[in-house]
């Protein structure tokens, strides 16, 4: 999480903040809207935020995640999936080239998504979902496996 008390200018290019827990995490002094792969928030995995440099410019994918994970809270990217985005997806308007619906038949088929999911009786529910309840019941999944949210299960 970010939080906007507590800066600390660590180098010319990146400045720090602590949060909470201690812990520093860098914030961009990007002026170009961090269009490029060389934001230091991008870099790390996370999204942009008011304290950076890119103000309300910034195109950092990792902002950009409610296509995934819904509009009724700011999530960001577990570590892992962030990896995944940074070699599969080149900018932000590429995230919604991802086809959901594929991505969640591609978790489901892993070899331990049955240990943690029972998805018997689920398979003939969802063919009678309509459109907007199958997005929804994707983005829950994905908050749940994909997002910061995932990390505190």
């Amino acid at each position: 999480m970010w939080f906007d008390e507590d800066q600390q200018t660590k180098s010319n290019n990146i400045v720090t903040e602590e949060n909470s827990s201690d812990e520093e995490t860098e914030k961009c002094t990007c002026r170009k809207g961090c269009s490029t792969r060389s934001c230091s928030c991008f870099k790390n995995g996370s999204g942009c935020n008011s304290s950076c440099g890119c103000n309300g410019t910034c195109r950092n994918m990792f902002n950009y995640l409610e296509y995934f994970f819904g509009k009724d809270e700011k999530y960001s990217a577990h570590p892992c999936f962030a990896q995944w985005l940074k070699k599969t997806v080149k900018n932000a308007d590429a995230l919604q080239m991802i086809d959901r619906e594929k991505l969640r038949q591609r978790i489901i088929q892993s070899e331990n998504y049955p240990e943690m999911f029972n998805d018997d009786d689920n398979s003939k529910e969802w063919k009678k979902k309509n459109e907007n309840e199958k997005l929804i019941d994707i983005q829950s999944l994905f908050r749940n496996l994909m997002s910061n949210q995932a990390t505190d299960l």
